[in-house]
């Protein structure tokens, strides 16, 4: 990947926490690179490592070995910081201050014209679904609606990189609709976005690409497609036959007359299920491709991970 196309890139990144016999290893020798203009889903269970690994991109932290950059400056320096939009995993605001005071805060901090703060700020107050409650105090938000707010500060800047921790915690189905559609936006106008979630769901349907952590390494980075199509081929078959041909890792259920059916089969055995029915020892009424859901092979790849490092 050239230069001028990486977002972030993370080389040898180790960070350690504690001194000797105490010492913890949050992150061990990562490589990363994040392509600009991308959506990328970091992933793993945790103390994967994935909130030491945001905030040394952020500069919260720095390494105990290894660099990374933003757009090729140092993590942490003003001209990385100044391009990054943020959404920490527990956003808090003043109390006494209502939603638009708020985000008109948020653009004075980060240099906006006063026209164009409110102007962002009235858009993404509708754009999350909270223009009714602007004039409110935060104390009197619920949970979700602090949530969205925390949304809204972190994308008033119109930043080049936005980090997202946890985006969807606390919202309900509507919210996180928006949430999803928002960011597809902003990712149409260029921009990249990194976002941790547990929520596998909204990683499989929003990001381009995927950073599996599992104990401080990397598990899996690169396309989701990729990942989806190398890991989860399997299928779904019915076939008519009296009595279903002995397969090794197919598991019969008899679902009619005559109507066998097996699920999570793989390719080799789809290929020798084709060989018997060109023996005439079956005949294949039904072949569907099963597609992977990312949470079965976050839960096989973290696995794999985990025995790599005992």
């Amino acid at each position: 990947m050239p230069d001028d196309q990486i977002a972030i890139s993370a080389v040898g990144l180790t960070r350690t926490f504690g001194r000797r016999s105490g010492r913890v290893h949050a992150l061990r020798g990562v490589d990363i690179n994040i392509q600009r203009g991308t959506v990328t889903g970091l992933v793993g269970p945790n103390g994967a490592g994935k909130s030491t690994f945001l905030k040394l991109v952020l500069g919260f932290l720095y390494p105990t070995a290894g660099t990374v950059s933003v757009f090729g400056a140092a993590a942490g320096s003003d001209e990385a910081r100044r391009k990054i939009g943020y959404l920490p995993e527990h956003p808090s605001f003043p109390q006494y201050l209502n939603g638009r005071e708020i985000l008109h805060y948020i653009g004075g901090l980060i240099d906006l014209d006063p026209a164009l703060a409110r102007q962002r700020a009235d858009e993404l107050l509708a754009e999350l679904g909270i223009a009714h409650a602007a004039g409110r105090r935060v104390r009197s938000y619920s949970k979700g609606m602090a949530q969205r707010l925390g949304i809204a500060q972190a994308l008033m800047g119109d930043h080049e990189l936005i980090i997202l921790d946890e985006p969807m915690s606390g919202l309900d189905p509507v919210g996180r609709a928006d949430v999803k559609r928002l960011l597809r936006r902003h990712k149409e106008s260029g921009q990249t976005i990194i976002f941790c979630s547990h929520i596998l769901e909204d990683v499989e349907r929003l990001a381009d690409n995927i950073i599996m952590l599992n104990r401080g390494q990397v598990a899996y980075s690169g396309p989701l497609y990729d990942l989806m199509a190398g890991q989860g081929a399997s299928w779904q078959v019915v076939v008519r036959t009296a009595s279903p041909p002995d397969i090794s890792g197919v598991a019969w259920a008899k679902v009619g007359a005559q109507l066998w059916s097996a699920e999570n089969i793989t390719s080799a055995a789809v290929q020798q299920l084709h060989r018997a029915a060109a023996d005439g020892a079956c005949d294949v009424v039904e072949l569907r491709h099963q597609r992977a859901d990312l949470e079965s092979l976050f839960l096989e790849l973290a696995g794999s991970a985990q025995e790599g490092v005992q």
